[in-house]
């Protein structure tokens, strides 16, 4: 079955600065930064961030995207940008976990 969590991803290649406002949030929240994976799926943080305005600078970005948690995924890094990679493989032999991935 379909499971679908938002999550906070940096789109924007370098470095991210937050504004006074995003940083005091996360502070009250009890984060150090947005790159925990708590700080990620805080609903607090995701309304701000889809509120917009929460860099300091405009080529700075944060995005809040769909992760179908029915898949294995994990938060793949560009060079700064992230994305969602999914995991696939297929089983060789599932009685000692062998796989190969797809």
């Amino acid at each position: 079955m379909m499971s679908k969590i938002k999550v906070i991803l940096q789109s924007s290649h370098g470095l991210v600065t937050p504004t006074d406002e995003f940083s005091k949030k996360l502070e009250e929240c009890g984060y150090l930064s947005i790159f925990s994976i708590e700080a990620r799926m805080d609903e607090r943080l995701i309304a701000l961030v889809e509120a917009g305005n929460v860099t300091v600078n405009y080529w700075e970005q944060l995005k809040v995207v769909e992760v179908d948690t029915s898949r294995l995924w994990y938060i793949e890094d560009c060079n700064g940008a992230e994305y969602i990679n999914y995991l696939s493989y297929k089983f060789i032999r599932e009685d000692i976990n062998f796989i190969l991935p797809d």
